[in-house]
């Protein structure tokens, strides 16, 4: 993505075409289920495509029908991936942290009170939250994979981390 950053603007549209499908896929994580891509390279390939807006709507091809055939793929890439994250991830990291809201009330109400340390209170505490287990495995969307000690504060950061340059780029 880095290398594409610096040579962009002497790319031919047919190999813009081809970084658009293949940024593309691996925002979504890639055609293999078994082969789930890490957020850090989905939110690179969401940062790459949004800058590539910019390039191909000014692109000076004889063709204007490619330019608006690559504009319309990275919009459908980027509906299509808050689509997922919509449906998939938004429904299941609420609960989560709600659960994780009721456990941290309800360790306080135990502890008589306000709890006094500070550890105690934090909802995002793992180790005093056996459930992680369970909450991690809702965590699995379309290209990604949480491990079981995950907590849901760490995917709440990631899902916003990638939210904020698609975004960005759909404006």
């Amino acid at each position: 993505a880095e290398f594409l950053h610096h040579v962009r603007s002497r790319l031919t549209p047919a190999q813009l075409s081809r970084v658009v499908r293949i940024f593309s896929r691996v925002l979504h994580g890639g055609n293999d289920s078994r082969a789930r891509m890490p957020v850090s390279l989905q939110i690179t390939s969401a940062k790459l495509l949004a800058h590539l807006v910019d390039l191909i709507f000014r692109n000076k091809d004889p063709d204007p029908q490619v330019g608006r055939d690559l504009l319309v793929r990275i919009l459908r890439t980027m509906v299509h991936k808050l689509e997922v994250v919509k449906e998939k991830v938004v429904p299941g990291l609420m609960e989560a942290v709600e659960r994780e809201m009721d456990e941290a009330r309800e360790r306080r109400e135990r502890l008589g009170g306000d709890g006094g340390g500070e550890s105690e209170d934090d909802p995002f505490d793992e180790e005093n939250d056996s459930s992680y287990d369970e909450v991690a495995r809702e965590f699995t969307f379309e290209g990604t994979y949480y491990a079981p000690s995950t907590p849901p504060s760490i995917v709440l950061r990631d899902v916003q981390l990638l939210l904020k340059p698609m975004i960005h780029g759909m404006k």
